[in-house]
């Protein structure tokens, strides 16, 4: 055998190694990019029930000021002390909005200017807080009754900011054991999987029509 047999087969044995290790290294990266896929996609739906909790926090308290409200609306016109609650809060609000708007329009602005302001105050304060409890139990509804396809886009639709913030601010990583999260690791998964393997194919055919040109 002559050394320039042996130099090749050398060559030839380097040249195996190189492209097993290559392989390796392909697998071990479409594994950590599926996992990472999965763990990504598995905070999904466990950040959405965090933000629905904060959601339902929220929409307890604007619903406590408003009933508050409506009950000084109901003792200022007399009007009896009906119930409230989630069913006819709405219906009751804007019965006081009507009623403080009529009453203030009869006022003389010159002989009792601080109660006209008063009634225009307290119209306006009570239709801001229905406003925002009618957006946050809308957005409650939709997330309760999303499946579990159509949870991020009722998310999405209902996205509210301040309580997005507040959610991200104080989440954290999280592992949750349901069938919600499974599917959202499985999706994960092949999304990450996916991404890489586009990412792949990308570059080795860049590095292949360069090499391509360079010759």
């Amino acid at each position: 055998m002559n050394v320039s047999s042996i130099s090749k087969q050398t060559d030839a044995v380097k040249s195996n190694n190189y492209f097993s290790t290559l392989g390796k290294l392909d697998q071990q990266y479409h594994t950590i990019s599926s996992f990472t896929g999965a763990l990504l996609c598995i905070q999904i739906p466990a950040f959405i029930n965090r933000y629905k909790q904060e959601i339902a926090t929220e929409k307890t308290f604007l619903f406590e000021n408003l009933a508050h409200k409506i009950r000084g609306c109901q003792s200022a016109f007399n009007y009896p002390l009906t119930p409230i609650h989630q069913f006819n809060i709405w219906k009751l609000a804007q019965t006081c909005i009507n009623r403080y708007k009529s009453h203030g329009a009869n006022i003389d602005p010159e002989a009792n200017l601080f109660e006209k302001g008063l009634h225009s105050i307290k119209h306006q304060s009570i239709a801001t807080f229905a406003e925002q409890w009618k957006k946050l139990q809308e957005a409650y509804t939709a997330l309760d009754d999303a499946s579990l396809l159509t949870k991020p886009l009722s998310f999405i639709r209902h996205y509210n900011h301040s309580i997005s913030k507040k959610v991200f601010g104080e989440y954290r990583f999280d592992l949750p054991i349901s069938t919600e999260a499974l599917f959202y690791g499985i999706c994960g998964t092949v999304l990450g999987s996916t991404i890489y393997t586009l990412a792949h194919h990308s570059i080795t055919h860049y590095n292949n029509k360069r090499g391509d040109n360079n010759e």
